[in-house]
């Protein structure tokens, strides 16, 4: 979609900050001051007691989760985030902007496999993490694949959600009584908070690349600086929950050449648009190298989250994109 296009042409890519195995590569909008946000984020409207999520009725769907938003202003879930609580803990599917007095049912999967039953409360609770950037990777590209062929389902491959959390646990040698995803970030949970205070948001900051040792992890863009500031400590801790697992003994340049590579490959992905979940245009975005979605409403990318597949590297460095992105992202600029 041309709105997507013009929103990455208008971003500079700022100078990369180094955290251990980890980079984050800002990504910045000289108007971004100027934007006024009309929504409020999950968490603030969970903190204001104006939403509520619960689960679809007292015996629960794994999938789905049923939104309420009482207030007088829509509410921007975002992909990936967590919510904690109720039968099991579930993640995001897809971003969504849940329309004011009304209830959405939203599209969920489940991080702790060996939990269904309810805990201290039947409401879901706030987290301040979100899905860790490989698990986002695999269950967007199995969504991808799932809208190819149902544009009306927004469903994971839940036993793959279920097994990359496994690995994760094992990699990082966390046991879990429930298999719960969130075990790994409160064992781990100092190492992590050194990340999320080594990054701090530049002036007119939207978004960013991150790169995890040597590779390409991922991009988050948001329309509002305020939003990218409120949501950059969950992304951090989803990110640096990949990035301990890297050799630490090892030195890691970040290659933001290939970053700046794989930006221009979003642009020259195709780009598939459908109705969203809640209001506005839900983007999907496929290429052999790329595997992205974004939630398009009005004249604003409300998010964007893309990563490069297994793929990636053989792909960006053949003639065949780097051309492509050369012809169609001609105003992208590198600070």
């Amino acid at each position: 979609m041309q709105i997507i296009l013009d929103a990455i042409a208008g971003l500079t890519l700022g100078k990369p900050i180094v955290q251990r195995q980890m980079a984050l590569l800002p990504l910045l909008d000289g108007n971004a001051g100027a934007a006024l946000r009309a929504y409020l984020t999950l968490d603030e409207a969970l903190d204001a007691g104006t939403a509520q999520v619960t689960e679809v009725s007292h015996d629960g769907s794994v999938p789905e989760l049923a939104f309420r938003n009482a207030g007088d202003r829509p509410v921007l879930l975002v992909e990936g985030e967590e919510l904690v609580g109720a039968r099991q803990n579930r993640t995001l599917n897809v971003s969504i902007l849940a329309p004011p007095r009304q209830e959405t049912r939203i599209p969920v999967s489940c991080v702790e496999r060996g939990r269904w039953g309810y805990d201290d409360d039947v409401v879901f609770r706030r987290s301040e993490r979100s899905h860790f950037a490989r698990g986002r990777r695999s269950k967007l590209e199995s969504i991808n694949r799932v809208m190819s062929r149902d544009p009306d389902s927004r469903h994971s491959d839940q036993g793959a959600v279920w097994d990359a959390i496994d690995d994760k646990l094992a990699a990082m040698s966390v046991s879990s009584p429930t298999d719960a995803m969130g075990a790994a970030y409160e064992q781990h949970r100092a190492s992590l908070e050194d990340y999320v205070a080594a990054f701090r948001c530049r002036p007119g900051q939207v978004g960013a690349v991150f790169l995890v040792g040597s590779s390409f992890a991922g991009l988050d863009l948001f329309a509002h600086e305020s939003t990218f500031a409120a949501l950059l400590p969950k992304l951090l801790r989803g990110y640096a929950l990949d990035a301990l697992e890297v050799d630490s003994k090892q030195g890691h340049a970040p290659p933001v050449a290939a970053a700046h590579r794989l930006i221009a490959g979003v642009i020259v992905a195709e780009a598939r648009d459908h109705a969203a979940v809640g209001l506005g245009h839900d983007v999907r975005i496929d290429s052999p190298a790329v595997a992205g979605a974004a939630l398009v409403a009005g004249d604003a990318v409300l998010h964007l989250a893309a990563f490069g597949r297994d793929s990636r590297t053989e792909a960006f460095e053949s003639g065949t994109y780097r051309r492509a992105s050369q012809r169609r992202s001609r105003h992208w600029r590198r600070q």
